[in-house]
């Protein structure tokens, strides 16, 4: 069963599978490699927003992935670890992978599209999402 965090990401990313016929390439020398990843992903938090539909998640140092929600101190709805996030392969088939348990993974070619925004852009058909990051665990904008 999907949490009511990986029900609101299953339905972005199917919004995005449905709202992108065909996957478009990161712009010449904007794809991100592993190191660049590492650096402007890990310790920060990742935003999106598609119709009423909005993600937060923190993308912890050592991996850990972790849904905002409210903030890791609300006595209702605090943060919790919802899966993991890592950086495979290398070069020009680096990809960004989000992983909830069980067969739910999904990888992302990251493209930079300019300070602290992205475009990912699914490797396995899921379309693509605009995104932005902020600095640490926080509440985005």
């Amino acid at each position: 069963m999907l949490t009511s965090s990986k029900a609101a990401v299953a339905a972005v990313l199917l919004l995005a599978a449905a709202a992108a016929s065909a996957q478009a390439p990161c712009a010449e020398n904007a794809r991100l490699g592993r190191l660049q990843i590492n650096n402007q992903i890990g310790g920060k938090t990742m935003c999106a927003l598609r119709g009423n539909d909005r993600w937060q998640e923190f993308h912890q140092s050592g991996g850990a992935l972790i849904d905002f929600k409210k903030g890791p101190n609300d006595p209702v709805d605090p943060s919790k670890q919802v899966g993991t996030w890592s950086v495979g392969s290398s070069g020009a088939d680096t990809v960004l992978t989000h992983s909830y348990g069980g067969s739910e993974n999904y990888s992302w070619a990251v493209c930079s599209t300019g300070s602290a925004s992205y475009t990912l852009i699914s490797t396995g058909g899921a379309g693509s999402q605009n995104v932005t990051v902020v600095d640490g665990q926080r509440a985005c904008p």
